[in-house]
């Protein structure tokens, strides 16, 4: 008798001692037909895991069926049309004679040719203040065959320094599809010898869209439409896009002229000076 209540004893010990208790030990019975309990997702080793997010296994790929953007929001890059080497090139205004200000003058165009899908596009240039006198634009064929201009007409003048936008729609100017021209933006100081002109000038070529990349830009939203016109070179139709449609942030637009080299717009755009 002694014998078995000493056996008893020394069962039940690890039980009484440390505050162990021995039935939580025990594995569940799991009677059939009951769910196994899944671990609780807020909790890791028995303590709260509160502020800590669970994130499900896989590559990191969104799940199939839900929409993503179809181009990913970056910088822009305008890539020059062809093999990519600048055709033509970019003229830049300096400071005129007499000034006593800096007067920078740019035409918003690449150092090379650029494309545009309409025969009226819209043009762009940059001045970095006011400016007297007369604003020229002229448009001419850059083979140099013809005597006369394209056109050449009188602009309004610029009321603010900054991006200045020209019509060619309003102006009743079209230009003709495969031909270069050059198209230049001249500041004229009246009873002045043409040396104290500024100019600065750039290239422009049409090249109408195929249908077919007609219809898919039109399913692309004005970003996307952005992204995939800078990468084919049409320079002229992504400027309007993000100048008049808003089509890419102020970030990007600076990017945008980055890439083609136009520093002193940059440097106005970022610093306003």
């Amino acid at each position: 008798m002694k014998q078995k209540l000493l056996v008893v004893i020394l069962a039940v010990m690890p039980c009484m001692f440390g505050g162990v208790v021995c039935a939580q030990d025990k594995p569940a019975v799991v009677k059939p037909g009951t769910a196994t309990p899944k671990p609780d997702a807020t909790s890791a080793g028995g303590k709260e895991a509160s502020g800590i997010k669970f994130l499900p296994p896989g590559d990191g790929k969104p799940d199939a069926g839900k929409t993503q953007p179809a181009a990913t929001r970056g910088l822009l890059k305008f890539l020059p049309p062809g093999d990519g080497k600048p055709v033509g090139g970019r003229i830049e205004g300096g400071a005129s004679r007499g000034d006593v200000r800096e007067l920078a003058m740019s035409v918003i165009a690449p150092k090379g040719t650029g494309l545009a899908s309409s025969p009226r596009p819209d043009l762009y240039w940059f001045v970095s203040r006011p400016v007297t006198g007369e604003v020229v634009l002229t448009i001419m064929q850059a083979d140099g065959k013809a005597i006369d201009p394209h056109f050449e007409g009188k602009l309004a003048l610029p009321k603010s320094a900054g991006i200045q936008r020209v019509s060619l729609a309003a102006l009743g100017v079209a230009l003709k599809p495969a031909v270069d021209y050059d198209w230049s933006i001249s500041i004229v100081s009246p009873g002045q010898p043409h040396s104290s002109d500024v100019l600065a000038s750039g290239q422009i070529r049409i090249v109408e869209l195929d249908p077919k990349v007609t219809g898919e830009l039109a399913a692309l939203n004005a970003y996307e439409r952005v992204v995939r016109l800078a990468a084919g070179g049409y320079w002229y139709d992504v400027v309007t896009l993000v100048r008049e449609q808003k089509a890419a942030s102020a970030e990007e637009e600076v990017a945008l002229y980055e890439s083609a080299g136009l520093s002193r717009v940059v440097r106005y755009l970022r610093e306003g000076i």
